[in-house]
């Protein structure tokens, strides 16, 4: 019982140390005119090739000095992400197959084919599985942050470049 007890104190700990962090930064973001007055951006903007840890550091002062809603970060990103439609994603994948097709079909017209959509749309899907297990998983890993630090310290390299600065 005593490990427990001391494993939630220290859970307590650290999300007082993060919270009392992110208060900090917001108090001390308020103080400049704008976003490119602070010297991370500054420092940010010269490095050629930022590695994770200072887009999201960067990512997490652009969000805070504009005062914005962790909810409203994470609903968004995790809608721009693709993470939350996987029906949409795959529509779109059928309708590019079909455009495609129909593109061969019509510098061939000898070509009588015939597009099975139902079978296209089931095909596609089984092949996209995986793609539909990862971004259930990075949409629940997303989710549970608690503060827009811990949100994109969560974002791999590739969303930080996708979701754009």
């Amino acid at each position: 019982m005593n490990n427990y007890n001391e494993l939630n104190q220290s859970i307590i700990d650290y999300n007082n140390i993060v919270n009392n962090e992110v208060n900090n930064e917001e108090n001390n973001y308020a103080n400049y005119n704008s976003l490119d007055d602070i010297p991370q951006i500054k420092e940010y903007y010269d490095i050629e090739d930022p590695n994770l840890e200072q887009m999201a550091k960067a990512y997490t002062i652009r969000d805070i000095y504009y005062n914005l809603n962790l909810n409203e970060i994470k609903n968004n990103a995790i809608e721009k992400l693709g993470y939350k439609n996987f029906d949409e994603y795959i529509n779109n994948k059928v309708i590019h197959y079909v455009r495609e097709k129909t593109k061969d079909y019509l510098n061939n017209l000898d070509n009588n084919s015939l597009l099975d959509i139902k079978e296209i749309r089931n095909r596609i899907t089984i092949d996209n599985l995986y793609i539909q297990n990862n971004n259930r998983s990075r949409c629940e890993i997303l989710e549970n942050a608690n503060s827009i630090k811990e949100f994109y310290n969560l974002c791999t390299i590739d969303e930080l470049l996708y979701l754009g600065w």
